[in-house]
């Protein structure tokens, strides 16, 4: 083959054959795919009510560009307020971006640049933008990062009254908006008492929240339930106010939905609920919590057991008799002192939290109407070797749990048992 004809072949190699049927095929897959990818998404934004977000994606496109751009400094912050007065659509989008792009390193100094620089005030009106939804977008991520800061979020939400406003975003049936505002409102709530007031002080700000909670919708219902939670957290009128509203009901409902990240957060309101009064109590007990939980303990993840034996604990804490019968009927000692030998400190605490309570119980019991009823508890715990459990938590590593322990078995086992264990003083 001369060196012209080996040239010749060398670049026909380089050329696809026009019915080359391979290639064909993967044509055909990859544009099918892209279809029905398009199809799916208009499906979705036609669901959610959403107009076509063309404009973002033309903003995307310089996103990368953008990306490049070194991060603002004080001096250059000061202009961006002329900049958002006066500049180009795109001018604003360009400069939202550097800011987001600060204060997503989380740190307080960019946060009080930008407080300094006095550009909130243009901030907090792009939080009305309806019609420009990335304005809108970007705005909320921003003041959700500074929410992150106590310091920073008490001189922006405070001196600019913002929580009103963020109650109305939680209007919005776009996703990224809610989940945005709900997490900032969590956050806030979760600072202090004021703030929390202020936002049961928004009309239909619970109404919202319980909306949110009602859609078959993680993105909506994971952040409000941490909202709520935070709500509600410390204070009995709070708790009250959110039941009156049904909540209840409602946590209940989703409590048998099978997401763990959400269960998780049910728990803990729940958990919140029971250790205000044997009444909030009953409350649960009326929705038939007790089979829910039972079903959910010995097939769940470690966190969500964890959440349900502090439900439990909480329940021996602050149940009356009726109530504390019931938790005996589901062998309740059995649960907690099974779940002593895990190793993790906090759910040994809550364990034996919950048998000192029933143990408390059982030896103040009307022994006029159930004689002999202030022994039986601690038989009941030593008949399946429970004592024996308690025992050996007694030597734990943890100071809390060792002490906890040592006052359960002194004080309830060691001294109805004939065989009496000393248990030396470290």
């Amino acid at each position: 083959m001369s060196n012209f004809e080996r040239k010749l072949q060398k670049r026909k190699k380089k050329y696809l054959r026009t019915s080359d049927r391979e290639s064909s095929v993967i044509r055909r897959e990859s544009l099918a795919y892209s279809i029905s990818k398009n199809k799916r998404e208009k499906n979705l934004l036609k669901k959610r009510m959403l107009p076509q977000p063309t404009s973002t994606i033309k903003i995307s496109a310089n996103f990368t560009e953008w990306e490049k751009i070194p991060l603002p400094k004080p001096v250059e912050l000061f202009k961006y307020k002329r900049i958002f007065q006066k500049g180009t659509k795109m001018e604003i989008y360009k400069h939202l971006f550097l800011i987001r792009k600060l204060v997503s390193k989380g740190t307080k100094n960019s946060y009080n640049m930008v407080i300094a620089s006095g550009i909130i005030e243009e901030l907090t009106e792009y939080l009305s933008e309806f019609d420009d939804p990335y304005l809108q977008i970007e705005t909320v991520r921003i003041l959700g990062h500074m929410a992150e800061s106590n310091q920073a979020s008490n001189r922006i939400f405070y001196e600019y009254e913002l929580i009103p406003k963020y109650i109305k975003l939680l209007n919005t049936k776009r996703t990224e908006i809610f989940e945005h505002a709900i997490w900032t409102l969590s956050s806030m709530a979760n600072f202090k008492d004021q703030y929390r007031e202020n936002i049961l002080d928004q009309k239909g700000s619970f109404e919202l929240i319980f909306r949110a909670l009602k859609l078959d919708d993680f993105e909506f219902q994971m952040p409000s339930l941490r909202c709520l939670g935070n709500i509600i957290c410390l204070s009995r009128n709070e708790i009250d106010l959110v039941i009156e509203e049904g909540a209840i009901q409602i946590l209940v409902e989703l409590f048998q939905n099978g997401i763990q990240l959400i269960e998780e957060e049910i728990c803990w309101i729940l958990s919140n609920i029971c250790l205000i009064s044997a009444d909030h109590i009953q409350m649960l007990f009326d929705q038939k919590i007790l089979p829910l939980i039972y079903d959910k303990i010995e097939n769940c993840g470690f966190v969500t057991k964890k959440n349900l034996i502090s439900i439990l604990s909480n329940i021996c804490i602050k149940g009356n008799d009726i109530q504390m019968n019931q938790l005996l009927k589901y062998d309740i000692l059995k649960l907690l002192c099974k779940n002593l030998d895990v190793d993790d400190i906090e759910l040994s605490i809550t364990c034996l939290n919950g048998i000192k309570a029933l143990l408390i119980y059982g030896e103040f019991y009307d022994e006029s109407t159930q004689p002999q009823k202030s022994n039986a508890i601690s038989q009941h715990i030593r008949s399946f070797g429970g004592d024996e459990i308690i025992l050996k938590t007694c030597y734990h590593t943890a100071k809390q749990v060792t002490q906890l322990a040592r006052v359960i078995y002194e004080t309830y086992l060691q001294n109805n048992n004939n065989n009496e264990v000393d248990i030396e003083n470290d």
